[in-house]
């Protein structure tokens, strides 16, 4: 089974990359070597054999918008607008009526995946050979918790040779994180058609933004969900420390 469509949430405000910004432009389109943070997410797509990439962006004068269809792809890349920044799970929401297929994967953007085979690609798999959901993590060690504003963790268990979510965790607050020696970070996803009805029930709660993903949770104690580690070098883009750690690894090579 193939993952057809591809979506990447690309609208989101960057609060916390002002001061690289100054506002003037999306964080996505800061520079990491010879390319563009929203570059790396259009080309694992690709590579992770995408035929419909649908970037989410919040308008036609997105700046994002504008420099990809400037780009040598841009025939491979369809725009989708989420005038309000209410978050990934509505982001998602936009592509309703576009997914024909059984699932759907997601790139988040501003989470580099370094590694030989696609992040992406790495779920793909998992999800043609048992036909279910998949989330992709990578885990982190204490040490590298500040590079990164997501840190989280999950109930599991095994299913199978595989290990079955049964709850994600509230993320952990700083006094948290200091006991901790890792955490994990979801940064890929394959999910069903579904997941648009389940955000049509739970859309109240994420518009209050009482939790940052009510819908995913809410998938996972109906539905089999599994959890599947990630092979690579994990960068958050999203925060200037793990922007400046990335530009400075990644140009190396």
């Amino acid at each position: 089974m193939q993952v057809k469509d591809i979506l990447i949430a690309a609208g989101g405000l960057g609060t916390r990359m002002y001061n690289l910004t100054q506002g003037k432009l999306s964080k996505l389109l800061l520079p990491i070597g010879s390319q563009r943070i929203i570059d790396l997410a259009i080309i694992e797509a690709i590579e992770s054999g995408a035929e419909n990439i649908y970037v989410i962006v919040k308008n036609k004068n997105s700046d994002v918008l504008k420099y990809l269809k400037s780009s040598k792809v841009s025939n491979r890349i369809n725009f989708l607008f989420q005038p309000s920044p209410n978050g990934p799970e509505d982001a998602f929401y936009y592509a309703k009526d576009y997914i024909k297929s059984k699932y759907f994967g997601v790139i988040f953007p501003d989470t580099i995946i370094k590694s030989n085979q696609p992040a992406l690609l790495q779920i793909i798999k998992y999800n043609s050979k048992l036909d279910t959901p998949v989330l992709g993590y990578i885990t982190l060690l204490k040490k590298d918790f500040k590079y990164t504003g997501h840190v989280y963790d999950f109930e599991s268990e095994k299913y199978k040779d595989e290990v079955q979510i049964k709850r994600i965790l509230p993320k952990y607050n700083d006094y948290q994180l200091n006991t901790l020696k890792q955490g994990k970070i979801f940064c890929r996803y394959i999910l069903p058609t579904s997941f648009f009805k389940y955000y049509e029930s739970t859309r109240e709660e994420y518009s209050e933004r009482k939790d940052n993903a009510p819908t995913l949770k809410n998938m996972i104690s109906k539905e089999k969900i599994l959890a599947i580690p990630l092979k690579g070098t994990f960068f958050d883009t999203g925060l200037p420390e793990g922007y400046n750690r990335a530009k400075s690894i990644l140009t190396r090579h």
